[in-house]
């Protein structure tokens, strides 16, 4: 297991949930499903690339809208942080599959 990949999951696990998650499309949903694959991935399972879940159309709407707003809030930035720790941890999990 690369380090960096034990780190951000680590990282990942130690996170709370942002308050934000729960008010953005399926974000919550996308999380739980998301965190179970890591969890299985990090204990050395074999991962099906195509059973990774992806954010949905209005969670990714408004990172978008997030990552282009100028200045954020507390809860925005936590988020982001999140999420975008998120995204590397499925890149790293998908270009080792």
């Amino acid at each position: 297991m690369p380090n960096e990949m034990m780190k951000l999951y680590e990282k990942f696990d130690t996170l709370r949930f942002p308050p934000l998650g729960k008010q953005l499309g399926d974000f919550a949903l996308y999380e739980a499903l998301f965190a179970g694959i890591v969890s299985r991935y990090m204990a050395g399972e074999k991962i099906d690339i195509e059973k990774i879940p992806i954010p949905d159309e209005m969670t990714s709407e408004a990172v978008v809208s997030l990552r282009i707003k100028k200045v954020l809030d507390f809860d925005e930035q936590e988020f982001l942080e999140y999420f975008d720790l998120m995204e590397k941890l499925q890149q790293l999990i998908c270009s080792s599959l």
